[in-house]
Order: C-alpha cells, then sequence, then structure tokens
C-alpha cells in the first residue's frame, strides 16, 4: 500500500482512492484502528503521506471481487527482483481482466 501510495504521489495524483482486501488494514488507514507494534512504523509512514492528497477514500474489497489486483499482489511476493512489465500480459491474467471488465467475480467463499 505504501509504495502505491508514494507512486500515486510522484505521479502528482491529488485524489486518492485506497482499496484492498484486508480490513485490518484500510480500518488503520481510516482512523478507526489503533495499530500492533509489528507494523507500527510501516502505518506511520503511510499515515505521513496521506495529508499530500486533497481527498482520500477507502473501501474494502474482498479478494474475490478483484482477482486482478488478487493476481498482481501474488505475483509481486514471488518476485524479489525488480520486474520488469511486458506490454502483454500473460493469458491467465488477461483472462481475469477480461472477467473483472465483464462484470464477472468469484463469489466470496467463507473462511
Amino acid at each position: 500500500m505504501l509504495d502505491g501510495i508514494k507512486m500515486a504521489l510522484e505521479a502528482c495524483f491529488r485524489h486518492l482512492h485506497i482499496e484492498g482486501d484486508n480490513q485490518l488494514i484500510i480500518q488503520v488507514v481510516q482512523g478507526s484502528l489503533r495499530i500492533s507494534l509489528g507494523i507500527h512504523m510501516l502505518v506511520q509512514d503511510i499515515i505521513s503521506v496521506l495529508p499530500c492528497f486533497s481527498t482520500i477514500t477507502t473501501q474494502r474489497v474482498h479478494r474475490e471481487g478483484n482477482l486482478a489486483a488478487d493476481w498482481m499482489a501474488k505475483l509481486g511476493c514471488l518476485i524479489r527482483l525488480i520486474a520488469t512489465f511486458f506490454i502483454s500480459p500473460s493469458p491467465e491474467f488477461s483472462s481475469i481482466i477480461r472477467n473483472d471488465y465483464q462484470g464477472r467475480t468469484l463469489e466470496k467463499r467463507d473462511a
């Protein structure tokens, strides 16, 4: 989240809309939940950048409702080096984007 917020700031965006599937992090950014010591510094870094934006909205989105972001997050966790993104996405990602565009989502699975 911090990297995405910093990129939005560097691109001179003034209005920020944060979506995430981690309800705890969304609540921390909204200021409705206190943070644990384990992520205190990271959350403080996020919160310190937020005043640079004119407007900020947050929304929790179940990962089943945004498969493209979930797919990219999983890929990002696997990559340990600087990644190069190609013009043509993988067939799996293309299918996810196409389904998302057409409004097809998975139903939320109960844990």
